[in-house]
């Protein structure tokens, strides 16, 4: 191995020890899942003379208070965050959001360094569980 790259490696090393960066802890990441109550409407359409219900028709609602409260609830369950601990989340920092659901495939986070230099320049890291990926096992496909 050459001695730029141990250094690299041994430099990577103490960052991640000495870092600020905070990987918020979920009920995902505790396996406590606890979905968001969501409410259910007496409301029903009726298509080519067949009725429909559609109890979450309120969630279409985009701009209400409570559809954005719901949306809040449930992203914070299935979402992680990493960004420096000291970091203000107003909505101001640039985001980078990486997410794939598919085959099964299980995308919790993990130390990697452009994250962390991403955090340490202001950035914050996003990663939804997508429907599809294995993180919550077969049932969550």
């Amino acid at each position: 191995m050459s001695c730029t790259l141990q250094r690299l490696r041994i430099i990577f090393a103490i960052l991640l020890i000495l870092s600020p960066v905070n990987p918020a802890r979920t009920a995902a990441q505790t396996n406590r899942m606890a979905y968001p109550a969501a409410k259910r409407v007496e409301h029903v359409d009726t298509y080519h003379g067949i009725s429909v219900p559609d109890p979450y028709r309120w969630l279409e609602q985009t701009d209400s208070d409570e559809t954005k409260t719901w949306t809040r609830a449930q992203d914070e369950l299935l979402l992680f965050l990493i960004h420096r601990k000291d970091l203000k989340l107003d909505g101001d920092n640039p985001a980078y959001m990486y997410g794939y659901g598919g085959m099964g495939w299980v995308s919790f986070t993990w130390f990697q360094p452009h994250r962390l230099a991403w955090s340490e320049m202001g950035g914050v890291y996003a990663q939804p569980s997508l429907r599809g990926g294995g993180e919550y096992g077969e049932t969550w496909h």
